[in-house]
């Protein structure tokens, strides 16, 4: 199925993507947060490519203000991500004989500093190093494939003990460092 095909199968009035949406963010309050939480799973399967905030709100809607209303609701605005991830997982067992969960280590290599949680270290996979986030995923292994339903960034001490980072990336006064395995745990 190409793109395009995707991208037109998920319209506005689409029921599928509607009752998925209502599924798992249907416990957030106000109707503009399940609104933008729709554009974003819409983007999510309908944009090639690099999933940027600007690309997904852009392949969804035409709206000048989409991309910053996205930014928001993805961002900065108050939801509790835990029911979200909850019904995913659901979902997934729902339809999949689950044979096995697993825990994976992810480098999301990053160009600049300013993202949460960047830091310096040695990735495998690229075979140097590299500048990078890295979280931890528990994934739901089913018949050949796996699926994540549960995730943790790692946070370097520097970004938990810097005033500045911490309230330039909104990091809660509740996070700490942790070690990788205190992360799985």
């Amino acid at each position: 199925m190409t793109t395009r095909t995707r991208t037109r199968a998920l319209t506005a009035g689409d029921t599928a993507l509607a009752d998925f949406t209502e599924r798992l963010f249907g416990h957030l309050p106000r109707a503009d947060q399940r609104h933008w939480a729709r554009v974003y799973l819409q983007g999510l399967l309908t944009t090639p490519g690099k999933k940027s905030v600007r690309r997904l709100a852009a392949s969804v809607t035409e709206s000048p203000t989409a991309s910053q209303s996205l930014q928001q609701f993805i961002n900065a605005s108050p939801w509790d991500w835990n029911p979200a991830r909850t019904e995913l997982l659901r979902w997934v067992e729902e339809r999949h004989p689950v044979r096995a969960w697993t825990i994976g280590q992810v480098c999301f290599p990053k160009r600049g500093e300013h993202s949460v949680g960047v830091h310096r270290r040695f990735d495998p996979v690229a075979g140097r190093i590299v500048n990078c986030q890295l979280g931890f995923c528990l994934f739901l292994s089913l018949d050949g494939m796996s699926v994540p339903v549960d995730w943790r960034l790692a946070l370097p001490e520097a970004w938990v003990t810097d005033p500045v980072l911490r309230r330039r990336a909104r990091i809660s006064p509740e996070a700490v460092h942790q070690a990788p395995e205190a992360l799985v745990l």
